[in-house]
């Protein structure tokens, strides 16, 4: 009767194992070989176009560089017009309350007056008519 060592039994689970890594590592290995063999293809299909777009990107980052002065700009401009449009409003505000302290106000007086007037005339007037 044969029996197995555990270092027999470790060993042969060490190959096993040391069989399913290598396997794994094989397919990884081909695996990344395909990617880099694709990215090959298509780097080399776009060369020309990659090759434009590296020369141009100096010239497109300065054209940034100026749209965001000009933006900047611009913003400001657009900043004191809005401060200019509130100080208007503020004007039109007092002068709206200047009309309504000096002109209605007046005119209300004139009004109370001229009611004033308007009842002691015409209340003798009745009071004429109502005595005949």
């Amino acid at each position: 009767m044969g029996y197995i060592r555990w270092s027999d039994l470790a060993l042969a689970i060490g190959f096993i194992l040391g069989c399913i890594v290598s396997i794994y590592l094989i397919i990884l290995i081909k695996n990344v070989n395909e990617s880099i063999r694709i990215f090959k293809n298509v780097f080399q299909t776009n060369k020309d176009n990659i090759n434009d777009t590296l020369q141009t990107l100096p010239v497109i980052s300065k054209n940034l560089v100026e749209i965001s002065s000009t933006a900047r700009n611009e913003l400001k401009a657009v900043e004191s017009t809005i401060q200019s449009i509130n100080d208007t409003t503020e004007m039109a505000a007092a002068a709206a309350q200047t009309i309504k302290i000096d002109i209605v106000e007046k005119a209300k007086s004139i009004i109370e007056l001229v009611d004033l007037v308007r009842r002691v005339f015409f209340k003798e007037k009745e009071a004429a008519d109502n005595s005949k």
